[in-house]
């Protein structure tokens, strides 16, 4: 292998890196104390991250958990508009993943590889994270604005043994391809999510999880997912409707419960 290759994977490996921790910050702890933040600007800097480049420690200290987001969340688009489209013909959208069986429906080693996400005929794949205010605004985005209802901040506090002043970390997005349509689709667009940010959508024999609507989360239950679009062709809009509103009343409930 030639140095100029070389050279050029150690520059796509430290572009990566940088667009890792823009995009994960959430794997960062964000209740960072006074002793840590000056490692944290140290490791923004050192990854050659553009927007934390110009910033001193005094200056640092001074940003808050959302101008720290904004900055973060600018860093990944500047990655993005430099590298949108390149290496494309490496890339394969989710469907021809599925298509030629690329898509693994099996967690692990976390979880010693027995559980699974999804099903061999209903895949699901992780997507982005988002920060929410609520189980409410996960959902049902923008439909709180409409209501004009008074909402917890996006960093809502939770409780969690020897941790104080803790804050909820993203939500994760997942992607689902509906059996019907064969269209890949967000999970809130099957009726099928859970209330705290942390809720996976696995099918757990041990530590059974369940969907907002208390029924246990099963391979069957599952196979059996169909989009909204899918549901209202099969049952009625009406009856979408009914369900809809199942579901919007639980998440009122639990957004009652924070504010």
């Amino acid at each position: 292998m030639q140095q100029s290759d070389v050279d050029l994977k150690g520059a796509d490996r430290k572009i990566r890196c940088r667009y890792d921790l823009a995009i994960k910050k959430d794997r960062w702890n964000p209740d960072i104390g006074p002793r840590d933040i000056g490692a944290r600007l140290k490791i923004f800097q050192d990854s050659g991250m553009i927007t934390f480049q110009g910033l001193n420690l005094d200056q640092y200290y001074e940003v808050t958990r959302e101008e720290e987001q904004v900055l973060l969340d600018h860093e990944a688009r500047l990655i993005e508009r430099e590298r949108c489209g390149f290496k494309r013909h490496l890339r394969k959208c989710n469907e021809c993943r599925f298509q030629c069986r690329e898509i693994s429906i099996r967690i692990g080693p976390r979880y010693g590889g027995s559980l699974k996400r999804g099903t061999a005929k209903v895949p699901i794949v992780p997507s982005r994270r988002l920060p929410f205010a609520s189980a409410l605004d996960r959902y049902f985005p923008n439909i709180a604005t409409i209501f004009e209802m008074k909402r917890p901040a996006k960093n809502a506090p939770v409780k969690r043994l020897y941790r104080m002043e803790t804050s909820d970390s993203p939500w994760t997005l997942y992607m689902i391809r509906c059996p019907g349509c064969s269209h890949w689709q967000e999970q809130r667009a099957f009726r099928f999510g859970g209330k705290p940010q942390h809720w996976t959508p696995i099918a757990n024999p041990q530590l059974p999880s369940r969907n907002w609507d208390k029924s246990e989360i099963t391979p069957s239950l599952i196979d059996g997912l169909i989009c909204n679009h899918c549901y209202a062709k099969e049952h009625g809009r009406k009856e979408l409707g009914k369900v809809l509103v199942k579901w919007l009343d639980c998440c009122f409930a639990k957004m009652s419960e924070i504010v």
